[in-house]
């Protein structure tokens, strides 16, 4: 036994052994690929975390072997991603921060504020990402630099804009531009804000201005244009359709642009948003079967990815809608769970109570439509709960009645090959007896008289005599002459039962003999048959058949009948 929990341990601490000289290998010949390569191949890979923790290691072990500040904190960033935990990294940079603060190394302390503010809004932080690019402006005030300075400013413009802040973005997208004619030329950055003015101005409903930062977006040099650009204006000018209430174009824009959306980790944020948009078009142009098939797609992607677009809460308006008409409680609690739970992040996110809210989806209502559709669906449950109480003991019936069925039907037919067999092995049939106790009487019968008695039944018997349906132990007796205590003795002691079961088996073994070797009583009704071997009822006739056979008189008839068709 112990060598074998050797061996196990042995095998065990191999096998890691090799894993990790593996995964070193693995490392040291992805160091050799570009940081693009790395970057690339580690969001593709975020889903699967092992796979993108690789990557993230080797990227981090490239920066460390070049020695490059830079690279070691996106690096180090990067390693956070893959965990979706940040706040090792955020003490990471908040140490670093006080070194280079002492040392008022400027460069460094904008690139580093510069990675924790992208953290945050990874994470959503919305507000404490804007504190981290508002020190950096601070910071800016010590080190100029005119293409930091953009960047910063750009990455709050997006902020305001991400808070509904449409003037407070629209001006500091607007300054940029203003300060770019003069300090520097980042065609990037500018097609950027274009993309951005383009939106804010559509969302502030003046379509010419945005018209025209879309044309100087499509006016960028060609060298400066990539897929992402492409792209990008196209979803631009979607939009500013949309806004528009120009749905039928809307469409086909949107659906041009999903064609191009690459789905990755980044694309799928946007997707979630196209698919929202392309359902409101298809609702406001009647075509409800489109328009419920990409809200469905939207609904789809939050409950897998957890991915929450700003148009969002309109899906699950028109969900909770559907569900209602359809009278589908339980898919209303689930989608106004959702839409609860979205709103509830909203609320943490942004500080605020959510606007987009309607009067009809506040969030007490929503609590409230939640209560009552909880209460509907238990009252619900109840009903079905005592519903399937009486389904079930209906059907436990049922089988309880098969089964007995089943067990008699066995039981019948057991008892009546019993009684073929018997007669053909010995030209007799026994039957069930009712047997009486012989008791010790007050008088003693001699043997002679009891002979004689017994010899006058067996007489009796053959001549058939417990046919006639009048006899009786009285005139059974008289017959015999002798008495009616004496002859009842004699049954009792001798046969083994009362003078009623004594006639009662004569009859039935009687009329068993007959219906087996003469069709023509196979044809009689069971009255018919009672009455032939002297009982007064079919009733009592069954009763008795019945008592000393273990079977139906019907049903052996019916037996003996499939055995002669055969």
């Amino acid at each position: 036994m112990k060598f074998y929990k050797f061996f196990f341990l042995f095998f065990i601490t191999f096998f890691i052994n090799q894993n990790l000289k593996a995964q070193e290998i693995i490392n040291d010949s992805l160091t050799e690929k570009s940081y693009g390569y790395l970057i690339d191949s580690f969001y593709k890979n975020l889903k699967d975390t092992a796979i993108a923790k690789v990557y993230a290691r080797a990227y981090l072990k490239k920066a460390e072997k070049n020695k490059s500040f830079t690279y070691k904190l996106y690096g180090n960033f990067l390693l956070s991603q893959y965990k979706n935990d940040y706040r090792e990294f955020h003490v990471f940079c908040d140490s670093l921060i006080k070194i280079y603060e002492s040392q008022k190394k400027y460069d460094f302390l904008i690139k580093i504020r510069s990675q924790k503010a992208n953290a945050y809004e990874v994470k959503k932080l919305k507000n404490k990402a804007l504190k981290e690019y508002l020190a950096i402006k601070k910071i800016i005030n010590y080190y100029k630099n005119d293409s930091i300075y953009e960047f910063v400013n750009y990455r709050i413009g997006t902020i305001k804009l991400a808070n509904k802040q449409y003037k407070g973005a629209k001006d500091i997208f607007n300054d940029i531009l203003k300060k770019k004619k003069t300090n520097s030329n980042n065609p990037i950055l500018t097609y950027k804000i274009y993309n951005k003015l383009t939106l804010i101005y559509s969302l502030l409903k003046k379509y010419d201005s945005a018209y025209y930062f879309l044309d100087k977006g499509y006016g960028i040099p060609y060298q400066y244009k990539s897929l992402e650009h492409t792209r990008t204006l196209l979803y631009y000018n979607a939009k500013l359709k949309f806004e528009e209430k120009k749905y039928d174009i809307a469409i086909k824009h949107l659906k041009r642009y999903i064609k191009f959306i690459i789905p990755d980790h980044v694309a799928i944020n946007r997707l979630s948003y196209c698919y929202t948009l392309l359902a409101i078009c298809y609702d406001k142009t009647n075509n409800y079967k489109e328009a419920k098939r990409f809200h469905y797609k939207v609904d789809s992607i939050y409950k897998k990815e957890n991915i929450i677009n700003p148009e969002i809460e309109k899906t699950y308006y028109f969900l909770i809608e559907k569900s209602k008409d359809e009278n589908n409680l339980t898919e209303q609690l689930n989608y106004l769970n959702s839409l609860i739970d979205i709103n509830n992040y909203n609320n943490k996110i942004n500080q605020e109570l959510n606007r987009s809210l309607s009067e009809n989806y506040n969030k007490p209502k929503l609590i409230s439509k939640k209560n009552e559709i909880i209460a509907k669906l238990q009252k619900k449950a109840n009903r079905n709960q005592l519903y399937k109480l009486l389904y079930g003991t209906g059907i436990l019936i049922v089988l309880l009645i098969l089964i007995y069925q089943t067990k008699r039907k066995r039981n019948y037919k057991r008892q009546f090959l019993k009684l073929i067999e018997e007669e053909q092995n010995s030209n007799t049939v026994s039957f069930n007896n009712t047997t009486l106790t012989p008791k010790q009487d007050s008088y003693k019968i001699s043997k002679e008289v009891s002979k004689t008695l017994l010899n006058k039944l067996d007489l009796f018997e053959k001549n058939k005599g417990f046919l006639n349906p009048e006899i009786n132990l009285k005139k059974l007796a008289n017959s015999l002459n002798t008495n009616s205590s004496y002859l009842s003795k004699v049954i009792n002691q001798h046969k083994q039962q009362n003078f009623a079961n004594y006639i009662n088996q004569l009859r039935v073994k009687y009329i068993v003999n007959e219906l087996k070797h003469n069709t023509t009583f196979q044809k009689y009704t069971v009255k018919a048959l009672a009455e032939e071997v002297g009982f007064k009822s079919a009733e009592s006739f069954s009763k008795a058949f019945y008592k000393f056979t273990n079977v139906k008189p019907s049903y052996f008839i019916n037996e003996l009948k499939k055995i002669n068709s055969n």
